[in-house]
């Protein structure tokens, strides 16, 4: 094994181990092979290192393999802020979408309450309406009876003054039957005395 080789191994190596509790992390949180920021962050440190120790060594392989590493990590860079401004992107077209659905909601909301006061105005006028209504037959009720009352009072007035006229009258003829009866008496009287009266001249002659 040359030198080169025993030199790339060891970097390779040494990267790998200080790396191992970067790994533990990737594989607890299931974040292998991700854009996750802190792997990125330390792919850029091994490709640096990488083409530091292959510039040193005049390894070719250690720095193409510094410049693998870096594609890698800026393809993964790339990746994650494209996943970010999708997932942000999402984000504010979910946000508007809840927003377009609350306005619906209150848009909806507003309308029923319109349609619910615009019934109940038009209940209310209804309702007056046939109060009014209601009130205008009552008056009209009243007013009918109260004629009518009126009326029966006129003719029970006009009843009582006809038979008053009539026993009046009947009164009336009563008394001059009564006075006729009496004149008539007098007169018989007084024929009955001046016959008396002659009776006793005659006598006495």
């Amino acid at each position: 094994m040359t030198r080169i080789t025993l030199t790339r191994t060891a970097v390779t190596g040494a990267l790998t181990v200080t790396r191992l509790p970067l790994t533990a992390v990737e594989l607890v949180t299931r974040r292998r092979g991700t854009a996750w920021l802190p792997a990125t962050a330390f792919a850029m440190f091994e490709a640096n290192v990488l083409r530091l120790a292959g510039a040193a060594l005049r390894d070719e392989d250690l720095a193409a393999a510094g410049d693998r590493r870096e594609d890698v990590a800026v393809r993964r860079t790339r990746a994650a802020k494209l996943e970010a401004s999708a997932s942000a992107t999402e984000e504010k077209a979910r946000q508007r979408r809840e927003q377009r659905e609350r306005e619906a909601e209150q848009s909806t909301e507003r309308a029923r309450h319109r349609v619910e006061r615009e019934r109940e105005a038009i209940e209310a006028a209804a309702q007056e309406r046939r109060s009014s209504v209601q009130r205008t037959a009552e008056r009209r009720r009243d007013e009918a009876q109260q004629r009518a009352a009126a009326e029966q009072t006129r003719r029970a007035k006009r009843r009582r003054s006809d038979r008053l006229a009539v026993l009046e009258g009947q009164a009336d003829a009563q008394d001059a039957a009564t006075d006729a009866v009496e004149t008539e008496k007098a007169a018989l009287d007084t024929v009955d005395e001046l016959d008396a009266v002659k009776e006793r001249r005659r006598a006495r002659a």
